[in-house]
């Protein structure tokens, strides 16, 4: 297991790969997960969405079934709780999405391409990209990420 220390550096080299701030990627880690690498959430909204009758649903294991997929796309995982439906939109083609919270590394990379695309969407307004990134539920998120931001600046 990771302790704090190891999972901040991972998170400053993941946004300096995907060039955002490193104290914005560690407030979102600390606001979503408390650090907890292996955190995850259901997103009872998506579940009901995906399993709307007709809506095509991409198995990406041979191993798994349908409902299997639709239960990993409808969690949030990890350090930056990336959607897993967001990350198949990215095209993240792990098997298992539960790879984003085991792999701390890989969660990271993920949840930094996801803000990287949310900042692209905003016009470089971060907090337009936070409130995305949130999916928009919290007026308060984008605010709230920037105070902890300022401990990791």
């Amino acid at each position: 297991m990771h302790d704090k220390a190891e999972l901040i550096e991972l998170a400053r080299l993941a946004a300096a790969t995907w060039g955002l701030d490193a104290a914005v990627v560690c407030a979102v880690c600390e606001h979503e997960s408390s650090w907890n690498p292996l955190e995850t959430h259901f997103e009872p909204g998506w579940f009901e969405q995906l399993t709307k009758p007709g809506q095509k649903v991409a198995v990406h294991s041979p191993v798994k079934d349908r409902i299997t997929e639709i239960a990993e796309l409808s969690l949030s995982w990890g350090l930056m709780q990336v959607l897993g439906v967001t990350a198949r939109d990215l095209h993240c083609a792990e098997p298992w999405l539960a790879a984003l919270a085991a792999d701390p590394a890989l969660g990271l990379e993920w949840g930094c391409r996801v803000f990287r695309d949310k900042l692209e969407h905003s016009a470089g307004d971060i907090r337009v990209a936070l409130l995305k990134y949130n999916g928009g539920g919290d007026r308060n998120y984008p605010g709230t990420v920037l105070e902890i931001a300022k401990k990791y600046a």
